[in-house]
Order: C-alpha cells, then structure tokens, then sequence
C-alpha cells in the first residue's frame, strides 16, 4: 500500500504540468478597462454581443431588427420568399434598378421576373410611378396599364388634377357619350353629351340652374355650314320651339312654330318700343272693311290692333301710291 501511494504521488505533478495555462509574455491581467475580463464581455457569440462593419458570407438570420439598413452595390436588392409553401411559387423582389425602384415577381432560379411597380427619381424628387398590373382601390378595380395622368381603362377613367390634352380627345363607345362637370358645392352634375340624332347637348341638372355664356370682349356666335344659323328655345312640356334665325340671304327671323302662338315684344316699364327701318311690312291683319276704322275718304282697309287689356282696335290703312 506504501509504494502504491508514492508512486501517486510522484505522478501528480506530472499531470498538473500538462494541463497549466501557458504564462503570457508581456503578462495579461484579468482585473481593469484593459484585462482579460473586459475585453471577453465586447465579445460576440450566439446570444450577445455587437458586431462593428462585419462580413457575413452566407447563413440565413431569424428574427433580426435592422435600423437603418443600406444594401449598396450595382443594383441593389432583396427579396421576399415564403418558405412555408411550395419552392416552386418565387417570390417577390425589390430593387434599385438604374436609379429605378421596382417590385418584381421573380423565379426561384432569379432569371425570370415580371415588373409590377416602377417609380422614377430625380435626386431625391419622385417624377413618375407607373403600374403594369390591374390596380384595385377603395374606388373599383381598374385595368392595366395604369400610367401618367390616367387611371384605368374605359368606361372607369380617373384624371389627375388638372391634366393636359394634346391632339383630340374622343370619348366613344356608348350612346349617349357624355362629360359630367360637378362642383364640390353642387348636389349634381351638369352634363355636355352628344345625342343619338348627333346632335350636341348642354344639360344643367340642379334645380333652378342656368347655362351662362361668358365673353371676353367678344361676340356669342351660332355658326351654321350648310344652311340658316338658329336658336330654338323650348319651355317646359312644349315640343314646338320658339325660332331665332338667320337665313341665308342675311335676313333675320323671330319666329314661334306652334300653332297660333302668339309673339309678344314688351318694352320695360316706361320704355319705349323703336322700330328703325324704312318701312314696317305686317301680313294678313287688315280686313277690308273701312267701316271698322271710320270710312275715311282714300283709305283701303284697317290694321287689327290690340292694347295691353287685350282689347281689339283698327287703324286706317292708306295705299301709297
């Protein structure tokens, strides 16, 4: 038992020497800013730790916040997959294409890919976005393309504010092709439409609205290209119009087409009524009778007139010579 124990001990110390520390040169304290034990708390592992300007090659990260983040390099990207279904359903990209920020639907392989969304910069201002793919807002569902001052496709078109037209504008496709005009104080719209007969129509629609014609020192013309320039005017329940025309020799007209409808000029007040011409024709109000307007000597008839009661008068009718 004596020699097993002295042989124990003399191979203790062995033992101890294989597994000691290696003495650092110069000596490394453990203690202070500088020891051993501050700069393994700056260290990073699994759970802990800050990483300064490092170089990750490959891995994948899991739950990882970023503040800030900048992907940099020759059009810069990255993408969305979504692991839970099948691998064969790609995924979406976004990326700085040439100074272009676009969403892209790309192939597992990234060799494929379909642009949904473009935007344009200038510095830093944004000077066009574009959609190539239907676009569904809390308006309606509209079509593609979807670009500029437009959005949709027929018969949904929304403008931007304030758009330029250049060349011609044709709005088709419908009987009664129409543009509505409403203002944000008006309950409904007015509309300019063109009828079925090819005729055009301005309507105001609110009660009591009037269509108002403004000039800038100018003149309201009625042009017409193949015979006499008119104005009819209908009131309400009536289907044979009140006529102002001019015909082709130049004469002017005033006219109502219903059947004895009657045509009554009325000076305001006081006013007077001018008739400047040098000669007033009247047809079919003289009756031959001159026992009506007095038998005056030389005279050939009488004019039918009426005062404002509505009473009827004659005046007698001389035949120039």
């Amino acid at each position: 038992m004596k020699s097993l124990a002295i042989l124990a001990g003399l191979c203790i110390p062995a033992l101890a020497c294989a597994q000691s520390v290696p003495t650092m040169n110069p000596r490394v304290t453990l203690a202070g800013p500088t020891g051993l034990n501050a700069a393994m708390q700056t260290k990073a592992d699994a759970t802990n730790g800050t990483l300064t300007t490092p170089t990750i090659n490959g891995g994948s990260a899991v739950g990882m916040g970023f503040v800030n983040p900048a992907i940099t390099g020759t059009n810069p990207s990255f993408q969305l997959q979504d692991t839970s279904t099948s691998n064969d359903t790609a995924r979406w990209q976004f990326i700085n294409y040439l100074g272009t920020l676009q969403l892209n639907a790309v192939n597992d392989a990234n060799t494929i890919n379909t642009n949904a969304f473009t935007c344009s910069r200038d510095g830093y201002t944004v000077t066009s976005c574009s959609f190539t793919a239907p676009l569904t807002t809390s308006a309606g569902t509209f079509g593609s393309p979807a670009t500029g001052d437009v959005l949709g496709l027929w018969p949904n078109l929304y403008f931007a504010p304030n758009p330029n037209f250049s060349g011609t504008l044709t709005i088709g496709g419908a009987a009664l092709p129409t543009i509505n005009l409403k203002s944000t104080s008006a309950n409904v719209a007015s509309a300019i439409y063109q009828g079925t007969d090819g005729a055009l129509n301005l309507q105001p629609n609110g009660a009591g609205a009037g269509t108002n014609v403004f000039n800038a020192g100018s003149s309201f013309y009625v042009h017409d290209s193949v015979g006499s320039a008119q104005i009819n005017m209908l009131a309400a329940g009536q289907s044979n119009p009140v006529t102002i025309w001019q015909d082709t020799q130049g004469n002017a007209w005033f006219s109502p087409t219903a059947t004895n409808a009657d045509n009554t000029i009325v000076a305001n007040g006081t006013g007077t009524l001018y008739f400047n011409a040098n000669s007033i024709q009247f047809n079919n109000p003289f009756i031959s009778d001159v026992s009506k307007c007095g038998n005056i000597s030389g005279s050939t008839g009488c004019l039918a007139v009426k005062n404002d009661g509505g009473d009827l008068g004659y005046i007698p009718w001389f035949k120039a010579n």
